[in-house]
């Protein structure tokens, strides 16, 4: 068919024909980069002269159907083609493709080969096997056979692939070895990408953040828009992360033109760290001298939030780690400085409340010995306590003021049922009386064994003539709650009637006995 209908057409030129109008979509080229590849491939035959040569190895399927249909139009296309490229002897200025199989032509399937390599490499990249991706990447730039500019490319993807694995010394390492290939191109076509490798190479082959006026260097409508995603993600590694979000930044809004539409398979790489970055900015500030406590703890937990919403390991995570760290133990002494002040001033304010409920009782006492009990407690519930705790004493030294004043009254309806026989009964002005002892309302009985009944209120007998009787009563007590609450009215009448020593000592036994006396016992010992 060549000879009869395009003799001096290339196989390659012929081949790439036939692709191109095959009727079945899934038949002609997957896509633009793979086009590319077929013209450049048919272009390096057409260089060298002839047309003698290999047919390009992607896809081949020379059915016979399709030559005999489609011969005279590829013939036809094909010899202008051909003549066109033989005028010119090159692609368009400016045209910048991902790989340029420019191997050997002397060694067999070598075009096709080193392009599939370079391609395996990049899907490996693109589907996150980094560190396989390097390694193809790696290999391809080390080959002496793979020729400008996928040598370069290959080198660059491959410092591509070690950042994105967060090591940066390897990354240093593959843009050293493509910043030593030099300017390998002078022709007006290469030269802007020739010279690109040298710049970037010179801004990654050092332990430096790259400086934002790199940028200049990337524009984003050309393929050179790929040293962005380099400096961001370099500058990301080494901490500076407000200039790699920068340059990742730059990099996704990227619009190259259709010959480097390939840019953007490489902007999910970094989908995550957008994310992070977007995520960063929700991190609360440093500083904290001007926080109160709550503001504070508050930041410390936001911190933590932004913390746990980081999808990538390395410094964004770092400083959000340190970040927060920071705020907590910031929170934690701006807490603590509070308490201790709150305490300290709780303090103040609990000792006044205990010095002046000391104060009241003493002024009470008189009352007291007068068994003016009721009278003492109301003035004792007026005080105006200011803390927890003295509200807390408080309570408890009126009720003991009130259970005194009930001693009393218990200890007449104990004497009316259950008399005690021989008792003594001192009287407050003097004198006693001895003899079967019961009551009557407020009054006590005493009938001597020889004499008549003498009668007196409870009021005029002596302290400690009422506690002798009380105990005696207790004594026949046999129930245990009621034999503690007469214990308890016992107490507080002894301590308040002027046996501070008696209801001191009787106190401490109770509340050894007695679990639910102990805490109201301990409170009362705050302020006496």
């Amino acid at each position: 068919f060549r000879a009869a209908a395009a003799a001096g057409v290339s196989a390659e030129t012929i081949a790439l024909l036939k692709r191109c109008l095959e009727r079945r979509p899934a038949d002609r080229h997957a896509g633009y980069d793979e086009f590319i590849d077929h013209v450049r491939h048919a272009l390096r035959r057409l260089h060298k002269g002839g047309a003698g040569g290999t047919p390009w190895s992607r896809r081949m399927d020379f059915r016979r159907a399709h030559w005999m249909t489609l011969g005279a139009a590829a013939a036809g296309l094909a010899a202008l083609v051909w003549a066109g490229n033989r005028w010119h002897g090159a692609a368009p200025q400016g045209a910048v493709a991902l790989t340029a199989d420019t191997d050997p032509a002397s060694v067999p399937g070598s075009d096709s080969n080193t392009s599939a390599k370079f391609l395996a490499a990049r899907g490996a990249l693109f589907a996150g096997r980094t560190a396989e991706a390097e390694a193809l990447f790696t290999k391809l730039g080390a080959t002496s056979t793979t020729r400008q500019p996928t040598r370069n490319w290959a080198w660059f993807n491959a410092g591509v692939a070690a950042l994105l694995q967060g090591d940066a010394a390897a990354a240093r390492k593959e843009f050293a070895a493509m910043r030593g290939t030099g300017v390998y191109s002078t022709e007006p076509a290469e030269a802007e990408t020739a010279e690109f490798f040298v710049k970037c190479g010179a801004w990654m082959d050092n332990a430096e953040p790259v400086p934002a006026g790199r940028g200049a260097d990337c524009p984003t409508d050309s393929a050179r828009a790929m040293g962005l995603l380099a400096a961001g993600l370099k500058n990301w590694h080494l901490g500076d992360l407000a200039g790699g979000i920068r340059f990742l930044r730059a990099f996704d809004a990227a619009q190259p033109p259709p010959d480097a539409a390939w840019i953007s398979g490489y902007k999910p790489l970094i989908a995550r760290h957008l994310a992070d970055a977007k995520t960063l900015d929700d991190l609360p500030p440093a500083e904290t001298d001007k926080l109160t406590p709550e503001q504070a703890t508050a930041a410390a937990q936001r911190a933590k939030d932004v913390l746990t919403r980081l999808r990538e390991e390395g410094p964004a995570r770092l400083l959000a780690q340190t970040r927060h760290a920071a705020l907590s133990a910031a929170a934690l002494a701006k807490n603590t400085a509070a308490h201790t002040a709150a305490a300290d001033e709780l303090a103040a304010k609990s000792n006044a409340d205990l010095l002046a409920l000391t104060e009241a009782n003493t002024e009470a006492a008189a009352l007291g010995e007068a068994y003016a009990f009721q009278v003492a407690g109301e003035k004792l519930r007026a005080l105006r306590m200011t803390s927890p705790l003295g509200a807390e004493v408080c309570e408890e030294h009126v009720r003991l003021w009130e259970n005194a004043a009930t001693f009393l009254t218990q200890l007449a309806l104990d004497l009316q049922g259950l008399p005690v026989p021989d008792a003594v009964v001192e009287r407050r002005a003097g004198g006693g009386l001895r003899g079967r002892v019961t009551a009557v309302g407020e009054a006590l009985k005493v009938q001597a064994a020889k004499g008549p009944e003498v009668t007196l209120l409870l009021t005029e007998a002596s302290a400690p003539s009422l506690t002798r009787l009380a105990e005696r009563v207790l004594e026949r007590t046999a129930d245990s709650d009621e034999f503690h609450r007469r214990n308890e009215l016992l107490v507080a009448f002894a301590l308040r009637a002027g046996m501070p020593v008696y209801g001191a000592y009787a106190g401490t036994e109770l509340a050894r006995e007695y679990r639910p006396f102990r805490a109201r016992w301990n409170r009362l010992r705050e302020a006496r």
